[in-house]
């Protein structure tokens, strides 16, 4: 759906870092996570429920009346 690639520092060892951040829809979690640990099996993943996302690329969807 949506993703972007931040720069970061890691807390323990300060070395540098890529962090995405991804928004998807639950069936689309489980993929993500998967490409996650392809890419690179020491990465973790966060999991954040979120009720609303805005900005370019999304768009509000009215549903019922």
């Amino acid at each position: 759906r949506g993703s972007t690639i931040l720069q970061g520092q890691g807390g323990y060892q300060q070395e540098e870092k890529q962090v995405v951040l991804c928004a998807c829809n639950n069936k689309q979690m489980h993929l993500v996570q998967q490409a996650a640990k392809a890419q690179d099996p020491a990465s973790f993943v966060i999991v954040l429920e979120s009720n609303e996302v805005h900005g370019e690329g999304f768009r509000y969807l009215q549903m019922g009346d």
